[in-house]
């Protein structure tokens, strides 16, 4: 596409209250995030990402693209195979 990565994240915000002590035992895992060829449009499920406290999940959402992608004209191919 125009542009070599997209923004992702979830639906939804999360809070949760942390005690001073609870801060450094926080650990967010992301997982199942491919890469996509454009077109991508916003809203495009690509992965999720877990909350975790210890090890008590906290919270679990997908991750969504932010922003469109639009695919490359076919100027903008032959633009690319000159400069290659």
């Amino acid at each position: 596409g125009k542009t070599k990565t997209v923004g992702l994240s979830p639906s939804t915000e999360f809070y949760y209250p942390l005690k001073e002590d609870e801060k450094n035992k926080i650990k967010i895992e992301v997982s199942g995030v491919k890469n996509m060829s454009a077109p991508v449009k916003i809203g495009t499920k690509n992965g999720k990402f877990e909350v975790f406290l210890d090890k008590q999940l906290l919270f679990s959402d997908n991750l969504f693209t932010i922003y469109n992608v639009e695919g490359k004209s076919l100027l903008d191919k032959i633009k690319d195979f000159w400069q290659n």
